[in-house]
């Protein structure tokens, strides 16, 4: 299902929903530490991982972003 905008926040690093400013800042922040370009010259097991978690970001991105 559909993650909540709190389940998205706290994704996010925040402990209630964001403004769009603050979103916006920390969404870049996590976006470029766990960008898979990032991850290029790592094993396998952690470009998963990374995946995984930028995908996680992305998601609750647009949660937020949407509401």
């Amino acid at each position: 299902g559909q993650m909540s905008a709190e389940e998205a926040a706290q994704i996010l690093g925040f402990a209630s929903v964001p403004n769009e400013q603050e979103l916006a800042k920390a969404f870049r922040r996590l976006a470029s530490l766990h960008h898979p370009d990032r991850f290029a010259h790592v094993d396998e097991e952690e470009q998963r991982k990374a995946a995984k978690q930028f995908a996680r970001i992305r998601a609750a991105f647009e949660v937020l972003t949407t509401k």
